[in-house]
């Protein structure tokens, strides 16, 4: 039984998966909710499980710095205490994994993570999930549509509000994550590629940029 847990953005989700299936997933659409509702989860789904827990899952960025470094404090904690294996999980790869489903023709899978103004953390995908590029910071530009995409992740909406409607462009919803997070954590089990818990950092791929200091 894998423990599955997503802080990067800010939905909070949690959930745990075994070889088989997806046991239990919640997602909590509340801003700035991760460090109050995060633990409470953990805790409530891990006393109702029938099964041991057996391994972490985490999302391990692109995304927000503070939420990154919650869900990698609790993971870590967790993988202490109980002697456990973790294992992270690009975002970008499991919303690759989340679009396989849904994509009908030829064409990129190109997540879309939300950043700053028109930019996305992003990286390309072909339409069997894999990978043909590393994550990068990207600014959308009109020649970001030159070719067929499938665009998915909470980037999408202000990326179709700027640009409209392109020839060959798709725009997922964004599902439920949770049977993505389960392929992801089941594939890096499989290549028992468990991350140092001692010295691992979470993938925030841009320097922590701090906002302005509230006035007394």
């Amino acid at each position: 039984m894998i423990l599955l847990l997503d802080t990067s953005g800010p939905v909070c989700r949690c959930g745990l998966a075994n070889a088989t299936k997806l046991l239990v997933w919640e997602e909590i659409h509340e801003p700035m909710a991760h460090g109050e509702r995060l633990a409470p989860m953990v805790q409530q789904q891990l006393a109702q499980a029938k099964d041991k827990l057996s391994a972490i899952a985490l999302v391990s960025g692109p995304g927000s710095y503070t939420g990154l470094r919650i869900g990698a404090g609790l993971a870590k904690g967790l993988a202490y205490g109980l002697h456990l294996p973790m294992y992270a999980l690009p975002m970008t790869e499991v919303l690759a994994l989340a679009a396989l489903p849904l994509v009908q023709e030829a064409g990129l899978i190109q997540p879309m993570i939300d950043a700053r103004r028109m930019e996305v953390y992003t990286a390309r995908f072909n339409n069997l999930g894999e990978r043909l590029s590393e994550d990068e910071a990207l600014v959308i530009e009109d020649s970001f549509f030159e070719e067929p995409k499938y665009l998915i992740g909470d980037g999408v909406p202000k990326i179709r509000a700027e640009f409209g409607e392109k020839k060959g462009i798709h725009y997922l919803e964004l599902p439920p994550l949770g049977h993505a997070m389960q392929q992801a954590a089941l594939k890096a089990v499989e290549h028992r590629n468990p991350i140092d818990t001692a010295y691992w950092e979470p993938h925030y791929l841009k320097t922590f940029q701090p906002g302005p200091k509230r006035s007394a």
